[in-house]
């Protein structure tokens, strides 16, 4: 097993590529940005949490070829880059929302809730053939929770807290302990070994925690 002397990532998270409030769009914009991040040496992944598209819409053309050129400069710059799923990275349509409400009036949440979690996990499948086509087919990313292995001697967990998530109304309505809100989170462990470095990224703080 070989030893880390350091370990340097980057962090994207929210780009919300087609929201009127950001410029993510412009293909100039980009470009620097991808010079600045291709300037600043070695990086061993990139770890993306969520939200890469705005609300979902992979469907757009504009949105998701702007997203996938973005992407794909990137994983040019670096071999690893690890997606997790954010609350704007579900498809939206009547069906997700129409099952959620029907998970709302369960009586035994807890004993439908695998049922009910294969079923709304099929919203993130956009975003995980996304994620796929700018990196590669063997990307381990998955609608559900994973493990990305890729990387030498470390293993990432990544954790879509966002799977529960829906629209404000359906949310008013009532929530399980397993919604989490729009909380996000990375641990990274050092295989074959003890816990070596956590990584947590919880929307807008980030947190790091060296165990030595």
């Amino acid at each position: 097993m070989s030893e880390f002397k350091d370990i340097r990532w980057l962090h994207i998270s929210d780009l919300h590529i087609g929201s009127p409030k950001n410029k993510w769009l412009d293909a100039t914009l980009q470009d620097k940005f991808v010079e600045k991040i291709s300037n600043i040496g070695r990086l061993d992944f990139i770890l993306v949490t969520g939200d890469v598209i705005h609300k979902g819409q992979s469907n757009n053309h504009n949105y998701y070829t702007s997203a996938h050129n973005l992407f794909k400069k990137l994983s040019d710059i670096c071999e690893h880059i690890v997606f997790a799923i954010g609350n704007h990275d579900y498809i939206r349509d009547n069906s997700r929302f129409n099952l959620l409400r029907d998970w709302q009036k369960e009586e035994d949440k807890h004993k439908k809730e695998e049922e009910y979690l294969e079923k709304l996990a099929s919203s993130f499948n956009g975003y995980v053939s996304f994620c796929k086509a700018v990196t590669c087919p063997e990307n381990p990313i998955s609608a559900r929770s994973y493990v990305y292995d890729k990387y030498k001697d470390l293993n990432i967990v990544v954790l879509n807290t966002s799977i529960f998530q829906a629209n404000p109304f359906v949310m008013r309505i009532g929530q399980s302990s397993l919604m989490m809100k729009i909380m996000l989170r990375l641990t990274i462990f050092k295989k074959f070994g003890c816990a070596n470095l956590i990584y947590q990224s919880i929307r807008c703080s980030t947190s790091l925690f060296l165990l030595l």
